[in-house]
């Protein structure tokens, strides 16, 4: 969702800017939508250029990720929501980066001197992309095998929850800033790196292999993901069409449902509240017309004349008292299955990862290392990947120059120092992508008509008071002083009732 400049305004000025922000601590990737929000608020392009560097300086796929970060990582975490409505942070991420890119404004990174080490990464989705970045800032070479388009399992979300510019502007820029190579090969195993000299291997492959339901007349179900890679190599008109499964049989039932199927059904073991989806995604199935069957099971595809003819399902139950899990999910035997009429059965209960469990040697992170993630989740864990690199060469290689070492903030705060690794959760990474100019805003104002080179001004004490004073502060570089009298050995007091306000944060 991208916000109209009313909009845009409307939630910046709602920010509290809270002390222990939130926000931060809830985002895995610990961008602060508190820090970003208040260096949009000037609403100059030079104000939109810092704060879209301050987001792609935590997460390189920030604009991605403002279009598809689900309202529970920074928004439900919001103080707002305490006593009124939580502020909409993805929607401003996603503005704030738009609107730096319509306007040309790129944020810029130093790049640090090559360290000699290189690092081959299997899997150019978010976990990958992130730890090639993150690597890449801190002084290593980074390879990318990725067979298929950048940007992983992003390529699949619908286009009404992705705008595939976002992902493909991120990409871009990512390509133009830091120096990674992409290599178009698919890698079957970690082992077909071992002679190239690579001086750690991570595999950030994803889940690519689908989970079979293993039910009568399964092989005539269909698996994978090739409906969402390539929708218009089928003929979906007329059809109708069942899905098995959660988030991606949702985006599955969202494509069929737009490519004219007569009738799409969700069969799901949850009810409506315990899908693993976000409300606004509910609601878009809902609104394309998709029907929801839940407390069911699938028990057997049904084929006629070897093609799909239907569905045996049976309800099911959950205990009084239960949090949802498939393994507590129990048949009402007292109930009959019920045959239903059906032309096609898609099945995405989940996936696996095609490349076999590789020996320890190697580095995983990613949907493969931690199950289904969110994006911005994936780009956390990879990121963790590449401080653990950095600490593992370092510790095996002490050559390695210090200035590759992990700037201050990657660890968590307190930790006993940069040698000694901290990593409190897989998929939360305290780590800034190093090098970010963090470019002040020019600082001449306007001051009652009168050009000043800043806003800062000596306030009314000694130090201005008198021309003599004053002169030393220009002199200085001061943009000037307040003064409490322009009468020289008068007892005259400018009282408080004179002070006003410029806007919410500005006082004279």
């Amino acid at each position: 969702m991208i916000l109209t400049d009313a909009q845009l305004r409307s939630e910046l000025r709602r920010c509290e800017f809270c002390e222990e922000k939130p926000c931060k601590t809830a985002c895995p990737c610990d961008c602060s939508p508190a820090d970003f929000i208040m260096a949009a608020r000037g609403g100059k392009p030079s104000d939109y250029k810092r704060s879209a560097g301050m987001i792609l300086a935590s997460n390189p796929l920030g604009g991605v990720c403002g279009a598809v970060c689900p309202d529970y990582h920074c928004q439900r975490a919001c103080s707002r929501e305490l006593f009124d409505t939580p502020i909409n942070i993805p929607a401003v991420q996603a503005t704030i980066i738009k609107k730096a890119r319509d306007m040309g404004l790129k944020p810029e990174f130093d790049h640090p001197e090559p360290n000699g080490k290189r690092v081959g990464i299997i899997g150019g989705g978010p976990a990958g992309i992130a730890a090639a970045v993150t690597l890449v800032q801190m002084g290593y070479a980074a390879d990318i095998y990725e067979p298929e388009a950048d940007g992983g399992m992003c390529h699949l979300i619908p286009d009404e929850r992705l705008d595939k510019d976002i992902l493909l502007t991120d990409l871009e820029y990512l390509a133009e800033t830091f120096s990674i190579r992409i290599i178009r090969q698919k890698i079957d195993h970690p082992d077909q790196l071992k002679d190239r000299s690579y001086d750690a291997i991570v595999i950030a492959c994803g889940l690519d292999q689908p989970i079979r339901l293993n039910i009568p007349g399964d092989e005539y179900a269909h698996y994978g993901m090739d409906i969402l890679r390539h929708p218009d190599n089928y003929d979906f008109a007329g059809k109708r069409v069942a899905l098995v499964g959660g988030a991606i049989a949702a985006d599955q039932a969202l494509t069929i449902a737009q490519k004219g199927a007569a009738f799409v059904e969700m069969i799901t073991l949850e009810n409506y509240a315990e899908m693993p989806l976000t409300e606004p995604e509910k609601q878009g199935l809902v609104k394309a017309g998709v029907q929801f069957s839940h407390r069911m099971r699938i028990k057997e595809i049904i084929v006629s004349e070897g093609k799909v003819a239907g569905i045996s399902q049976k309800p099911v139950f959950l205990s009084a008292g239960e949090t949802f899990h498939p393994s507590r999910i129990k048949d009402e035997e007292s109930c009959t299955e019920l045959l239903r009429s059906f032309d096609l059965v898609v099945i995405a209960i989940g996936n696996r990862p095609s490349i076999p469990n590789a020996e320890d040697n190697y580095y995983r992170c990613g949907d493969l290392a931690n199950g289904p993630t969110t994006v911005v989740e994936a780009a956390a864990s990879g990121k963790n990947i590449a401080l653990r690199i950095d600490h593992d060469l370092r510790q095996a290689d002490p050559s390695i120059m210090a200035k590759t070492m992990s700037s201050p903030g990657a660890l968590k705060e307190n930790a006993p120092s940069t040698d000694t690794l901290s990593i409190e959760k897989a998929t939360k990474s305290y780590q800034s992508i190093r090098g970010f100019k963090r470019l002040p805003v020019p600082l001449t104002t306007d001051f009652f008509g009168r050009k000043i080179i800043s806003p800062f001004l000596l306030s009314a004490a000694p130090p201005s008071d008198g021309y003599e004073q004053m002169k030393k502060a220009y002199d200085a570089g001061w943009a000037g002083g307040v003064m409490k009298t322009a009468f020289d050995d008068l007892p005259i007091h400018i009282p408080g009732e004179y002070m006003f306000v410029f806007d919410p944060l500005t006082y004279a």
